[in-house]
C-alpha cells in the first residue's frame, strides 16, 4: 500500500475479504500472491477458532488506509502517535501469532504496546526518507516546526516507562519471563540509540538532558559500533559499551 502497487479493484476485493470473508476473483499476479498467502492464514488460524488473528488484520488494513493521511494536512499530533501505535503494535501481534502461535492476553497486551514504541522508533529511523516522500511523522512535524527533540522524545519515554510498569504481568505467559524481559529492555535502548545516533544534528542539551543516564550506550560508541565493520572486542568488562552488546546477543539467542 506504501508504494502504491495495490490498484482500487484489489484493495476493495482485500476489505470485502478481511471484513465479510469473501473470496475475490483474481485478476493479477499480485492479486495471486496476497490471497495465496491470506489461504495459508485461514489455515493456519480459523476465523472462529483465533478471532483475535482476524480482528489484528481487519484492524491494521484500517490502520494502513488511515496512515495513507500522514502524506496530507491536519493531523494532530495525537494522531501520528495513535497511527504509529496501530501499525507498528498490530503488525508485532501478527508477527507474534505467525511466530508462537495464539496468543495469551498478556502476550497480546506487550506485543501490541511494544510495537507501538519501535515504530515511532522506527519514524525516527526514516526521518530522512518521510520527508522526502512527504510523510508527516512526529519528528518530521518537529523538525519543520523547529522545535527541540525534547518533546517527542519525553513522550516515548513515558510510553516505554508504562511498559516496564506493567511488564511483570505481559512477560508472565512466556516460557522464560525473565530472558524475554531483558531481550526487550537490551533491544529498546539498542534500538532508540541507533536511531539517535543516525538524528544526532537534532538533539539540543534538553534532549540530550533527558537521556543522560537512561541509555547504556554513549552516542559515540554507538556512532563507532554502527560503522560497516567493527572492531569485536572479547572479555570486555562488565558494564562496558562491548559488554552491554554482547549481553544483547547472547539473551537473543537464549530466548
Amino acid at each position: 500500500m506504501d508504494q502504491g502497487f495495490m490498484t482500487k479493484s484489489t484493495f476493495g476485493k482485500l476489505e470485502k475479504y478481511l471484513n465479510q470473508a469473501e473470496n475475490p476473483l483474481i485478476e493479477s499476479p499480485y492479486e495471486k500472491v496476497l490471497f495465496e498467502y491470506l489461504g495459508r492464514f485461514e489455515t493456519a488460524f480459523p476465523r472462529k477458532q483465533v478471532p483475535g488473528f482476524w480482528f489484528s488484520l481487519s484492524r491494521l488494513f484500517q490502520s494502513q488506509v488511515r496512515s495513507l493521511k500522514q502524506k496530507s494536512a491536519g493531523l494532530s499530533h495525537q494522531d501520528y502517535y495513535r497511527i504509529a501505535q496501530d501499525k507498528g503494535g498490530l503488525s508485532t501481534v501478527l508477527a507474534a501469532y505467525t511466530a508462537l502461535g495464539p496468543l495469551t492476553k498478556n502476550q497480546y497486551e506487550f506485543f501490541y504496546r511494544s510495537g507501538g514504541i519501535f515504530q515511532v522508533i522506527d519514524d525516527l529511523l526514516d526521518i530522512k526518507k518521510d520527508t522526502n516522500e512527504g510523510v508527516k511523522t512526529v519528528w518530521t512535524e518537529t523538525i519543520k516546526n523547529k522545535k527541540s527533540f525534547a518533546g517527542p522524545i519525553r513522550e516515548l519515554l513515558a510510553m516505554e516507562s508504562k511498559i516496564e510498569t506493567d511488564l511483570d504481568a505481559m512477560a508472565s505467559d512466556f516460557a522464560d519471563p525473565e530472558a524475554f524481559k531483558k531481550v526487550y529492555q537490551f533491544s529498546f535502548k539498542l534500538s532508540l540509540m541507533r536511531g539517535l545516533a543516525r538524528q544526532s544534528q537534532y538533539l539540543d542539551a534538553e534532549a540530550q538532558a533527558l537521556l543522560k543516564n537512561r541509555m547504556s550506550l554513549s552516542m559515540s560508541s554507538l556512532k563507532q559500533m554502527l560503522q560497516p565493520t567493527p572492531q569485536k572486542e572479547s572479555n570486555a568488562p562488565p558494564g562496558s559499551d562491548l559488554w552491554f552488546m554482547n549481553q544483547l546477543m547472547q539473551m537473543t539467542e537464549t530466548y
